[in-house]
């Protein structure tokens, strides 16, 4: 299979304009298949434009940008490399993640930028690929509510071997041809639990992994705790008392996402480098803070990339910025501790500035002093 990134050109049908409002949250894109094809259908009127990512196994990557108006689809019999040749897609597991944007209703543009702040809305979704054929993911089967007593549902207490104080004991395998609930006095309702396996409980449901080892000291014990009243899900250290990693619910989709390759996506399903943080809403920013709390970060405009930095009390600062468009090396250290500026190769000093114009008979200075005043 030949891997590459698509940049070839994609026939759109235009379609009928949209009414201008924002994107709501909660919308879900449908996806619909032909053999070599995959369009997208989303109830989101407003968006101004949308940008598609299809990843794959072998290092398959598609990535298109569509404009109000435009159906969002991809005809991957007509993909091609940089030469012509056309492109095979390769069977297995594919994702696509798809990104609309659409101006905030009664915003203004930015200070030295004429782009209005954005809002954007995310959605994705799986397929496969088999013998060259797009095939839709099977739907996600939920049975319905079964009284006590029925088939499928809840039959009531199980006969065990043995009894001991933390209830019925099994020796050998259990095998469940159902649904399994787990929790206190919240599965007594006769309700299907609806997934394989569910904990639920009115407090906190909970879900223990417990190592007991040979010795004291030789344990490991983790769980799962989700607790409604916060509404967060947390993986709990429970042997030393900490909450390793927290989950606060109704967060946006894909806000943590581990691909196959190993890449991992902030706010974003189909990552194209080891790490790939994409903003949920508005430009992405980041901090490093120290422990004293001074902190340092990064923050990408809509027209430019900052280094910024915030003392303790203090304002935040952008000592660095890089417009988009800025030439190759235009800072450039060398090996040698040498500073080029301009976009120059060499390092003829210590500092060397060069100029990246074509000069015409000397009349364009490679560098200018000046002062605040003149």
């Amino acid at each position: 299979m030949r891997k590459a990134v698509i940049v070839s050109a994609l026939s759109v049908i235009l379609a009928a304009g949209f009414a201008v409002a924002a994107p709501p949250e909660s919308a879900q894109a449908e996806a619909s298949f032909a053999p070599s094809s995959l369009a997208l259908h989303t109830p989101v009127n407003g968006w101004a434009a949308a940008r598609l990512v299809v990843a794959g196994p072998e290092g398959f990557r598609v990535e298109r940008t569509f404009l109000a108006g435009e159906t969002v689809a991809v005809d991957f019999s007509r993909l091609k490399d940089a030469n012509g040749d056309r492109v095979e897609v390769p069977d297995g597991r594919l994702k696509w993640e798809l990104t609309l944007t659409a101006p905030i209703p009664g915003s203004t543009p930015q200070p030295e930028s004429n782009d209005a702040p954005i809002q954007v809305w995310v959605s994705s979704g799986s397929f496969r690929v088999e013998n060259g054929s797009m095939l839709a993911p099977p739907p996600e089967v939920r049975e319905g509510t079964s009284a006590v007593g029925e088939a499928n549902g809840p039959i009531g207490p199980v006969g065990a071997l043995t009894q001991n104080l933390g209830g019925n004991y099994f020796l050998g395998n259990v095998s469940v041809n159902g649904n399994l609930c787990a929790g206190g006095t919240a599965c007594t309702d006769g309700l299907n639990p609806g997934y394989d396996i569910e904990a639920r409980d009115p407090v906190g449901a909970e879900i223990s992994i417990h190592d007991s080892g040979t010795t004291d000291a030789d344990t490991a014990k983790f769980q799962l705790f989700a607790e409604a009243t916060s509404g967060v899900l947390w993986i709990q250290d429970v042997l030393h008392g900490k909450n390793a990693i927290t989950i606060e619910e109704d967060g946006p989709s894909n806000a943590l996402y581990l691909d196959s390759a190993g890449f991992l996506g902030v706010n974003n399903s189909t990552p194209a480098a080891e790490v790939h943080v994409k903003a949920s809403l508005g430009i992405p920013d980041m901090w490093l803070e120290a422990g004293d709390g001074d902190k340092a970060g990064f923050l990408e405009g809509y027209e430019w990339f900052a280094v910024k930095t915030q003392a303790v009390g203090g304002n935040e600062n952008e000592p660095l910025r890089i417009y988009n468009g800025a030439p190759s090396y235009i800072i450039d250290v060398k090996p040698t501790g040498d500073l080029v500026l301009g976009g120059a190769y060499t390092n003829y000093a210590q500092l060397t500035v060069g100029h990246t114009t074509a000069t015409t008979n000397g009349l364009v200075a490679p560098m200018i002093v000046t002062t605040y005043s003149s």
